[in-house]
């Protein structure tokens, strides 16, 4: 935050010395407890709703953190689309300018956002080796930089928590899919699965943003009337606009 808006220095300069920098420093700082089984946060079944077919043991039988992550995901889109702070923060993305005259304080809210957000994505890897992986082995085959794949998920998302939840379990359940196809696929290699999550959700961004080229409109033109319209109706729902001032450092006139 101190990079990106006192200094004004780009974001994702910023972002991708950080996550180096931070991933060999946690090598560093870990090395003295890498291997030791830690803690374990144990399963919560909730009565009744954990028995119900398929949804049951996905939502229902899950640890104290997984629940609160679903309240947070309610929470969050509430206070971004309901509540006077959210207006004031979605006007802060879109056009910080306006947000000044109006009286707020930009900086200050894109500081306290910042330290909010960043705190928030960085308990994925204390959760993570308190509920899959007890205590802390440095690197994981197969996971090592997999928090890059949020920049996708937030893009597919749109800047909404629900659509943007929706993203991050379509491709925890592609990763599962690849784990459990991979006994019955013994010709193909264990690494092509692993990694087969990725492309996939580059295509699913390329359907995200492909409503916006030239090129679809003009193939949507030669189509009949009512099939154009049921496909832009489509494209309208996937599609998803990023904050006009995103990435942009705000400056004081």
């Amino acid at each position: 935050a101190f990079a990106s808006l006192t200094l004004l220095q780009s974001q994702v300069a910023v972002g991708f010395v950080l996550a180096m920098l931070c991933k060999d420093l946690s090598y560093f700082l870990g090395s003295p407890i890498m291997g030791k089984v830690g803690p374990r946060i144990s399963q919560v079944p909730i009565p009744w709703l954990e028995n119900i077919p398929i949804l049951g043991p996905i939502f229902f039988r899950q640890d104290i953190m997984t629940y609160l992550s679903f309240v947070l995901i309610i929470l969050a889109s509430f206070f971004i689309f309901r509540t006077r702070p959210g207006l004031m923060l979605r006007g802060i993305g879109e056009r910080p300018a306006a947000a000044y005259i109006r009286g707020a304080n930009v900086t200050r809210l894109q500081y306290l956002y910042a330290v909010a957000g960043g705190a928030i994505a960085g308990l994925a890897g204390p959760i993570y080796s308190l509920s899959i992986k007890a205590g802390w082995k440095g690197t994981i085959s197969g996971l090592d930089g997999i928090g890059w794949i949020v920049l996708s998920i937030t893009i597919f998302g749109g800047w909404k928590p629900f659509r943007a939840a929706f993203g991050a379990y379509l491709f925890s359940f592609l990763q599962w899919l690849g784990l459990v196809l991979q006994p019955s696929l013994p010709s193909i290699p264990s690494q092509v699965l692993q990694v087969a999550p990725f492309p996939l959700m580059i295509l699913t961004l390329l359907f995200v943003n492909i409503g916006n080229a030239e090129w679809v409109e003009r193939s949507l033109a030669r189509l009949p009337e009512n099939v154009r319209r049921d496909i832009a109706k489509v494209l309208r729902a996937l599609n998803a606009t990023p904050p006009a001032a995103l990435g942009e450092p705000f400056r004081k006139e």
